[in-house]
């Protein structure tokens, strides 16, 4: 694959391979401890020249080794292993509602986001509103994910069969259509999960995101921006964009919010960029970069964006256009 191995594990011959001197490798610790004490006293003893300066850099190459087998014996194999990933490997595996490597990866529809299960189920269970949480459309009562394999697979290639932990989520389940049930219950027999007053202590992303999205289900706008602009400071994405329709009035503020979401892929934001630049509302309009976003946005699965593609003209100017 173009992936290709990124890293392998700490490897003692390597690293003997370039020392200037043959490092006793199966040494204990004390004994590497003695032999550069040895060593020292050594260099101690001898005039300033070109022996005393091998001798003290042999007692420094052992020094750096048994500072690397200290290390190493702190650390499990995972944690080793982390520290080798390439920053795009480490993106990848990276559960976007977390931030955690993913121990089991999901895809959800209809978005084709890939999220951590326990991480997804949990955060579903916590919102009032099912919304997918990278897109914040709203999920169907029988909403779909299915195991990433490629996800999984290249967690297993580079962290070892140890990272990949199956999360069991059939009491999920139970409780998601629980969830359903409550919700098409009649609104007298249950109480509002939006009376929780601002104060209360919230702060992880998520939380705050769906604070707000529930604050403007219950038609409390203010409260609602407070939230997401907590949310969107941190940097999420659906926050990002839902300020921006928050702010329709104050274009600056609009597009400066729908410019943080697109720079994530946010497709609704992606989307609804292309269509200012194609339209030539707010800004002026740029063909070329209404065609970029409405690419970017059907990348990412938003079908008004392919709908938008499929009908730009072939030669595309501005007086084709208008016309």
């Amino acid at each position: 694959s173009g992936l290709g191995r990124q890293f392998s594990s700490r490897d003692r011959k390597g690293r003997v391979r370039n020392a200037r001197f043959k490092l006793p490798q199966y040494l204990s610790v004390p004994e590497l401890e003695s032999k550069i004490a040895k060593l020292e006293e050594q260099a101690r003893g001898m005039d300033i020249g070109e022996e005393r300066i091998t001798v003290l850099q042999k007692r420094n190459e052992l020094k750096q080794y048994l500072d690397g087998e200290a290390l190493d014996r702190a650390k499990t194999p995972l944690q080793l292993a982390l520290e080798q990933l390439s920053d795009d490997i480490r993106r990848s595996l990276t559960c976007p509602i977390s931030g955690d490597i993913m121990e089991d990866p999901v895809i959800l529809f209809p978005s084709g986001k890939t999220f951590n299960r326990e991480s997804l189920c949990t955060w579903l269970l916590r919102n009032p509103m099912p919304r997918c949480p990278w897109t914040n459309h709203p999920l169907e009562r029988h909403m779909t994910y299915v195991e990433n394999r490629e996800i999984r697979d290249i967690l297993i290639y580079y962290l070892g069969e140890e990272a990949y932990v199956r999360y069991d989520d059939s009491t999920f389940k139970v409780q998601y259509q629980a969830l359903w049930n409550t919700r098409l219950a009649p609104a007298d027999s249950h109480p509002a999960l939006t009376e929780a007053p601002l104060n209360v202590v919230v702060s992880d992303t998520f939380s705050l995101f769906n604070a707000g999205l529930s604050y403007e289900d219950d038609d409390q706008f203010d409260v609602a921006e407070e939230y997401h602009e907590r949310a969107a400071s941190q940097g999420h994405a659906g926050a990002q964009y839902n300020l921006a329709m928050l702010n329709e009035d104050n274009h600056e503020r609009m597009l400066g919010y729908l410019e943080q979401a697109a720079a994530q892929d946010h497709p609704d934001a992606l989307f609804y960029l292309g269509t200012l630049y194609f339209d030539s509302y707010v800004v002026p309009q740029d063909l070329n970069r209404a065609q970029e976003y409405f690419q970017r946005a059907a990348a990412q699965g938003h079908s008004e964006a392919r709908e938008a593609l499929e009908n730009l003209p072939e030669d595309m100017d501005i007086d084709q256009v208008h016309e």
